[in-house]
């Protein structure tokens, strides 16, 4: 089984809030997780906040 986890920080001091940062109205988390889904062979997703 291989699974993804996807790293995300809000408290950023250069890029607050950089996770829900909006880019052609997907926020760049989302973008993240569909890529990451998107993987040939990857099992499983996690989002660790």
């Amino acid at each position: 089984m291989i699974v993804v986890f996807v790293p995300c920080r809000l408290k950023s001091t250069r890029c607050p809030n950089k996770g829900i940062s909006d880019i052609y109205g997907m926020t760049a988390i989302e973008r993240t997780l569909i890529n990451a889904q998107a993987i040939i062979g990857v099992d499983k997703v996690i989002l660790a906040t």
